[in-house]
């Protein structure tokens, strides 16, 4: 359940401070199917097994043959029916659960060798990647993921029972990998649906009867931006994408392609601002001396890149806390908002100091942030803005960061890297309860209305779900304290559903309100 464990315990500590843990059913652990508030307004909790509301229509379908996988191919590894299928337009189906062969030991031994002598490598043969089962070596062209290119060690799997909690096995070669899953196969989905990922989402869902696509071709003609602005770290891809829906259940709809990133962001008319990185030891505390022996040169010039992005944005952090005390005062906030604010901006410069130390430590040389611009930063200010980067920055960004620092703190072995993680996601917690704060007293004070707030919300999980994953193919960092990206997409995932969503349901629903009490009389 290492899946549920960082998401469950951050959402529990969101509800309990602000009073609203009863108004999630005794908290995040409730029914997974909750995706949180209705994005059209209505009541989520008075909607029927297929999600349709008592008004729905009765010629509502009841069945998943509109979006069938068409054309189905077998997934075969060596000669061996995995029990998937690829459907025409990309989804992969899994039809049955089978054990996946493995093609390991490779006949070469896995040799691979880099062009200019393996600088970057951590790996020359699969008998080099032990640190977990199914382990092997592959070469990466540069670019790839993100890096320089080399021979890299990767981990797989054979079975679900390999994969964590949330998790199956797709099978491949030499050996399969694990992707999110809420469900194993199509038997464990309603009659005459398929256990399905659709390619821009990844992760494994069931169809509902309302789905309106399976693939993106599907999604051909679709709108590739919303009549929402994106806010906080997400952009528009310029694509429209075949993702789930916030709703309940939830269905696969066409929508418009989003690239999302963790953290507050300091955004200037929409762009993010980072300071650059130069050679400054203001920032490095010579208390944080994390075990540089134990990692190889590439190794150590890759935590000390993460670390050094990690400073600068924990440095931008201060500017855009900065900027949010201002906003508050502006609305005339209590003084207990404007004094955790304050104190968030010197959480985000210890938290920057951390990331420069251990960046510094790795990379054998002193680094810190240089100058940051701010022109702009202040042009105008608008309540209703106020709101939707209070979400997406703080009620998104916050808890998300949260969450995954904690779930870093799993597998992180260096006590002076575990040191960090925990006053990060300490802290984090308390950036998130204080969006929270903010939101409740805009909404109960009368600043903001709650259906503005609802409409926010909706668009921000929107935003959320229909996240393009991202490339994360080298090896495992986390027992550096470093979260892979397919993981981070998985907590984010979890994050939309089981607290984001739902603490924002609890909370507009406060003052006799609530969004899923039957006797609510109009939406």
């Amino acid at each position: 359940m290492r899946k549920r464990a960082s998401v469950e315990a951050v959402g529990t500590a969101l509800l309990a401070a602000l009073g609203l843990l009863g108004g999630c059913g005794g908290g995040v652990a409730a029914g997974d199917g909750d995706s949180g508030p209705d994005p059209n307004g209505g009541d989520a909790g008075q909607r029927d097994a297929h999600g349709n509301s008592p008004d729905a229509p009765s010629d509502a379908p009841t069945t998943c043959s509109l979006h069938p996988c068409l054309n189905p191919s077998p997934l075969l590894v060596a000669n061996v029916d995995t029990g998937y299928d690829t459907c025409e337009g990309g989804a992969l189906r899994r039809r049955a659960i089978v054990e996946c062969p493995s093609l390991l030991p490779r006949p070469s031994g896995g040799a691979c060798s880099e062009p200019d002598g393996g600088r970057d490598s951590t790996c020359s043969t699969d008998t080099d990647c032990t640190t977990q089962p199914n382990g092997y070596c592959q070469f990466l062209e540069p670019g790839s993921d993100g890096g320089t290119g080399g021979c890299f060690c990767s981990y797989g799997c054979l079975r679900d029972a390999d994969c964590a909690s949330g998790n199956v096995c797709v099978c491949g070669a030499p050996v399969g990998y694990c992707q999110s899953a809420s469900c194993s196969s199509d038997g464990t989905c309603s009659s005459g649906c398929d256990c399905v990922a659709p390619p821009s989402y990844g992760a494994f869902i069931c169809q509902t009867p309302v789905d309106t696509c399976l693939s993106d071709t599907d999604c051909i003609g679709a709108p590739t931006m919303s009549s929402q602005p994106t806010g906080g770290s997400c952009r528009y891809t310029g694509a429209a994408v075949c993702a789930p829906s916030v709703g309940v259940p939830e269905s696969l709809t066409c929508q418009p392609g989003i690239f999302c990133v963790t953290g507050r962001p300091f955004l200037v008319h929409g762009t993010e601002r980072l300071a650059e990185c130069v050679a400054c030891g203001d920032w490095r505390s010579p208390s944080v001396a994390p075990d540089v022996h134990a990692s190889s040169d590439s190794v150590r010039a890759r935590l000390a890149a993460h670390w050094a992005r990690v400073g600068l944005m924990e440095h931008a952090s201060i500017a855009a806390f900065a900027r949010f005390t201002l906003h508050l005062l502006a609305v005339g906030a209590p003084p207990e908002l404007v004094s955790l604010s304050q104190q968030a901006i010197g959480d985000e410069t210890e938290h920057a100091r951390l990331a420069f130390s251990l960046a510094s430590a790795y990379a054998g040389q002193a680094m810190g942030p240089g100058a940051l611009a701010i022109e702009g930063s202040l042009d105008g200010f608008d309540v209703v803005e106020l709101v939707g980067t209070l979400l997406r920055e703080g009620c998104v960004g916050e808890t998300v960061a949260a969450i995954e620092a904690r779930d870093a703190l799993e597998s992180v072995r260096d006590p002076a890297v575990r040191r960090v993680l925990e006053t990060i996601a300490r802290d984090e917690l308390r950036h998130a309860e204080l969006a929270w704060r903010t939101l409740r007293w805009l909404v109960s004070s009368g600043r903001v209305s709650r259906a503005r707030v609802r409409d926010e919300v909706a668009v921000a999980l929107r935003e959320m779900r229909s996240s393009r994953p991202r490339a994360d193919i080298r090896d495992d960092l986390s027992a550096y304290g470093v979260v892979r990206d397919a993981r981070r997409d998985e907590l984010r995932a979890a994050a939309a559903t089981r607290v984001i969503g739902r603490c924002a349901e609890a909370l507009l629903g406060q003052d006799g309100q609530a969004v899923r009490s039957p006797a609510r009389a109009t939406a």
